[in-house]
C-alpha cells in the first residue's frame, strides 16, 4: 500500500499548490551579421570597450579615454548584445580594472580585450569580396 502525501494545511491563495517555475532570463537573439561583428571588433581595437557593474553594461571609451579617469559613453542595445555574444563565444575577453568617468560619476570598469586570433579573423574577413554587388567581368 502506497502512502499519499499529506495535504497542506492551507491551500494556496488562488488554488495553485505547486511552486512557480523559475523565470528564465531572456537572451537576446544572436547576430549573424559579419559586418556588425567586424565593426564591433574594430571599435574594440581602436577605442576600446569596458563593462561596468553587476549587470555588465557595455560602454565605449571616448577617443583618448585610456588615461586614468577616461570618459566612457554607453553603446546602443544591438552593439551591447553583439559585444556580449563575442564575450560568450571567446572572441573577446575581459581584462583588468580601470578607473572611468561617465556623466558626473566615477568608478571602476573591466576592459575588454581583443585576442590575437580575433584580430587575425577580422583581417581575413576584410580581404574577402562581398557577396552582394556585381559579378566580375570575364
Amino acid at each position: 500500500m502506497t502512502r499519499r502525501p499529506a495535504a497542506p494545511a492551507q491551500k494556496a491563495l488562488f488554488g495553485r499548490q505547486e511552486p512557480l517555475p523559475a523565470l528564465a532570463k531572456p537572451t537576446p537573439a544572436a547576430t549573424n551579421d559579419p559586418e556588425l561583428v567586424a565593426s564591433v571588433i574594430r571599435a574594440a581595437m581602436t577605442h576600446g570597450y569596458v563593462v561596468i557593474g553587476p549587470t555588465q553594461r557595455v560602454f565605449l571609451r571616448e577617443p583618448g579615454g585610456a588615461q586614468k579617469g577616461g570618459r566612457v559613453e554607453p553603446v546602443p542595445g544591438y552593439e551591447q548584445d553583439t559585444v556580449r555574444q563575442l564575450l560568450d563565444s571567446g572572441h573577446l575577453t575581459t581584462g583588468g580594472t580601470h578607473h572611468v568617468r561617465y556623466g558626473g560619476r566615477e568608478g571602476t570598469a573591466n576592459s575588454i580585450l581583443v585576442p590575437k586570433a580575433t584580430r587575425a579573423m577580422v583581417t581575413r574577413w576584410s580581404s574577402l569580396r562581398p557577396l552582394h554587388g556585381s559579378r566580375p567581368s570575364r
